[in-house]
Formats: structure tokens, C-alpha cells, sequence
């Protein structure tokens, strides 16, 4: 579900950048006026990322629960929660 979800996400993505491209492309100016498009969809993106950033820095931290934790025999507890790398190592431990 995880790979789907990106791979939608990623082709929508595209598609509106493509979109902004071609509606803000200048006919009369030739190659300037399709660069010009492309600049736009550049800093839209861009702003989408920055956007996407502070989304996710205001979504609370996840903390398991304590019934959890007593049903898993491994501890997650050495692992620091606020950072993208401590998630991936959480759930390579849980799968492995």
C-alpha cells in the first residue's frame, strides 16, 4: 500500500507540475517563454517541499503505548524518537 501511495503521489505530483509548466509558458517569447514555465513549476515545487516540511516538523512525535512495549520483547528504548532515521530503525526492528 506504502509503494502505491508513493507511486500515485509521485505521477499526481508530476502532473500538476507539468500543469503550472504549460499555463504560465510565454508563446510569443520561444525558448525564454518555455524556460519561464519551467521556473515557475520549480518554485511552486519548491514551496510545495517547504510546505510539506513544516507540516511534518508540527505533527506530534509517536510514542507507543505501554502495552506495547510489554508485549514486544525487543526495546526501542535506545533509540532516539525525533528524528526520520530512529522511525526506520524501529520498523527494521520490527520486521526483523
Amino acid at each position: 500500500m506504502n509503494v502505491t501511495a508513493q507511486q500515485v503521489g509521485a505521477s499526481v505530483g508530476v502532473a500538476a507540475l507539468v500543469v503550472v509548466a504549460a499555463t504560465t509558458t510565454v508563446n510569443a517569447d520561444g525558448q525564454a517563454g518555455v524556460l519561464h514555465g519551467y521556473h515557475v513549476a520549480y518554485v511552486v515545487a519548491a514551496v510545495a517541499c517547504v510546505l510539506g516540511a513544516v507540516l511534518v516538523s508540527l505533527v506530534p512525535s509517536w510514542e507507543r503505548g505501554a502495552s506495547a512495549d510489554a508485549e514486544s520483547p525487543r526495546s526501542d528504548r535506545a533509540v532516539d524518537r525525533g528524528t526520520a532515521a530512529s522511525y526506520v530503525a524501529i520498523i527494521v526492528r520490527r520486521r526483523v
